[in-house]
């Protein structure tokens, strides 16, 4: 019994061996009190053991579940990172895209701050209150044009883009924008200044790098100046509608000046225009209607989207003057 009860000992003490329940109690049974207390104590041990074993897999197994649990959410939040990124840059691209074909679109008249001398901007004309009295100077004289020539047939044409520039500091998204209308759109500057002379006041206004106009007068005219200034810069970059503007207050001589120069040595582009339009004048400022009827003819002529206009000049001319049967032969085309 002794070599079994020994035999079983041997393995119950091998590394991994189980705990057989039948043993130890057979062991217990033939073994004396202190063998059974060292093979109890051996048990405890050995349990100890199993318990500190498992105990460090748990902790391992957590470690392994926390480490793949980061790096999972590294992976989402790398993810989202590189997502965002890629909005991020199709936000800006779009922008740039808005803002260069914004610029290859954009029309107006900007109106930059004017120079003005310190006493004058001291007393409230600065050179950004001027630049906006002139350009309500403009928009007065746009309102008084009646006109029913469509806006996209102009060379030049403004519409209601009427703007005061004031200089920023540094690359704003401003002065991107600004940038490229110049560069690329079709933009016109106005700029200008107030000086004093011995009787008062001059004010001078230029279009682009056109030869500037010049008005003098006393301080108080300055509205006077101002409009004065304004008109030269709408007659020359809007003739068309500045001719419409003057004979609007029976200014006929100038009316006809402007008319004729822009019919016979303006841009191709606005003379089938011109030439109808001095036809009207024609009819409406000196009463001759054979001038009319030639020049509306002419714009007729020329063609383009001006020459519906011009047949309906013709029309109303031939009944003006008692032709009512070629204004009958001209009235089936329109």
């Amino acid at each position: 019994m002794a070599e079994e009860n020994e035999g079983k000992d041997t393995g119950a003490e091998a590394p991994g061996a189980g705990v057989d329940p039948v043993a130890v109690a057979l062991a217990l049974c033939g073994a004396s009190q202190a063998q059974a207390d060292a093979f109890l104590k051996k048990q405890e041990a050995f349990i100890d053991d199993q318990r500190e074993f498992i105990t460090d897999q748990r902790h391992h197994l957590h470690e392994q579940t926390k480490s793949l649990k980061i790096g999972i959410f590294n992976e989402r939040m790398s993810a989202a990172l590189k997502l965002l990124t890629a909005c991020a840059g199709l936000a800006v691209a779009a922008a740039l895209i808005f803002l260069v074909w914004d610029a290859a679109n954009a029309q107006g008249l900007v109106i930059d701050a004017f120079s003005v001398p310190p006493d004058l901007a001291a007393r409230g004309l600065t050179g950004e209150v001027v630049a906006t009295r002139f350009r309500d100077q403009v928009q007065a004289m746009q309102a008084a044009t009646e006109s029913e020539r469509p806006a996209d047939t102009y060379q030049d044409n403004w519409g209601s883009e009427l703007m005061v520039e004031i200089p920023d500091t540094g690359l704003t998204l401003g002065e991107l924008d600004e940038m490229l209308r110049d560069r690329i759109g079709h933009v016109s500057h106005v700029t200008g200044e107030v000086v004093r002379t011995s009787s008062g006041i001059a004010v001078t206004a230029r279009l682009g790098g056109a030869t500037p106009k010049t008005f003098t007068g006393p301080e108080s005219a300055f509205d006077d100046l101002a409009r004065q200034a304004a008109e030269a810069v709408y007659r020359a970059s809007q003739p068309y509608r500045y001719t419409q503007y003057v004979a609007g207050q029976g200014r006929y001589r100038e009316a006809f000046a402007v008319i004729s120069d822009l019919a016979t040595i303006g841009p191709s582009g606005e003379r089938g225009w011109a030439y109808t339009e001095w036809g009207m004048l024609d009819m409406n400022g000196h009463g001759d209607l054979g001038a009319a009827i030639r020049h509306c003819l002419k714009g007729r002529a020329v063609g383009g989207a001006s020459t519906v206009a011009a047949e309906i000049c013709v029309v109303n001319a031939q009944l003006w003057s008692g032709h009512d049967e070629a204004a009958l032969v001209l009235t089936p085309e329109l």
